[in-house]
């Protein structure tokens, strides 16, 4: 069991390194004919943030730093945790869609 940036605990799914909230963990701990059936989904989460870049850098420069450059997702993700430290909630801001049931394939 590990800690979020937010202070909550989780636990690790090791093959995806995947956080897993204390509730899911209980249901892994309950006997197998408690446990409700599970399956995988693929998610894709997006979210609109400000960014702070040199004044003379294009589109294509923004992107490529961000998408390509050294510069790790991690990174935006710091820094998007970072903004709902300080604003709060920010849900508005982001928006979660299932990309495919992921289950047996």
């Amino acid at each position: 069991m590990s800690e979020s940036t937010n202070g909550e605990a989780v636990s690790e799914v090791v093959a995806g390194a995947i956080p897993v909230l204390p509730e899911a963990a209980a249901h892994a701990a309950a006997s197998p004919e408690d446990k409700p059936r599970r399956k995988k989904v693929r998610v894709r989460v997006s979210f609109e943030m400000d960014w702070e870049v040199p004044e003379d850098w294009d589109d294509e420069m923004v992107l490529f730093h961000l998408n390509e450059s050294s510069m790790c997702m991690d990174s935006l993700l710091e820094k998007r945790l970072m903004v709902s430290k300080v604003e709060g909630c920010t849900c508005e801001l982001g928006v979660a869609e299932l990309v495919k049931d992921t289950n047996g394939s």
